[in-house]
């Protein structure tokens, strides 16, 4: 039996952190406000849906980007495809 407990899918978010306060690497409105943290600017750029996608990725954009004041990192996390959370039944489409 399939739960909120159980209804997600692995994924991971690549994200870039700037140590210049401001950097902004999308819209913001389209993205949202901006995160900052202590003279950091955090930036989700994408989502993935394996592990070796999201580490070639940072890895790929760390190289891209070697020299400029920002690092590129991935996190697990979970996708909950029906547009929920753990805390909501979801939204079919």
């Amino acid at each position: 039996m399939t739960t909120r407990r159980t209804a997600w899918t692995q994924a991971y978010v690549v994200v870039r952190v700037d140590q210049v306060p401001g950097v902004k690497g999308m819209d913001e409105e389209a993205a949202g406000p901006a995160i900052e943290i202590d003279g950091y600017s955090i930036t989700v750029k994408e989502v993935v849906l394996s592990l070796d996608e999201a580490t070639r990725e940072v890895e790929r954009l760390s190289v891209l980007n070697a020299g400029k004041d920002c690092s590129y990192h991935w996190q697990g996390t979970r996708l909950f495809t029906d547009g929920g959370s753990f805390g909501s039944k979801g939204t079919q489409r």
